[in-house]
């Protein structure tokens, strides 16, 4: 396994920005999902499982980026409130 390699590829992903896709679409297709970052690669069932973890979790990071956009948006939270990534 090349984690330099896994790890550049999940920066690559980063650095696009937004990622479009939850944690289903990580988990049901990650060929899909890397094929929308132009990555089609054949990996090991172990790098496989590495960006997979790795791209859920970043999908996970968007939906509650989401959550908390939505919950300002609705007044249910104030800005005030929200306690910086790290800082728990």
């Amino acid at each position: 396994m090349n984690n330099a390699k896994l790890h550049g590829i999940v920066e690559y992903i980063k650095a696009k920005g937004e990622f479009p896709f939850d944690v289903e679409d990580v988990e049901e297709d990650l060929p899909s999902v890397l094929g929308f970052f132009d990555v089609f690669e054949v990996f090991t069932n172990e790098e496989t499982c590495v960006l997979k973890e790795d791209l859920m979790n970043l999908a996970l990071e968007e939906e509650e980026t989401e959550a908390v956009r939505l919950a300002l948006r609705m007044g249910l939270i104030e800005k005030e409130n929200i306690i910086p990534s790290g800082e728990e």
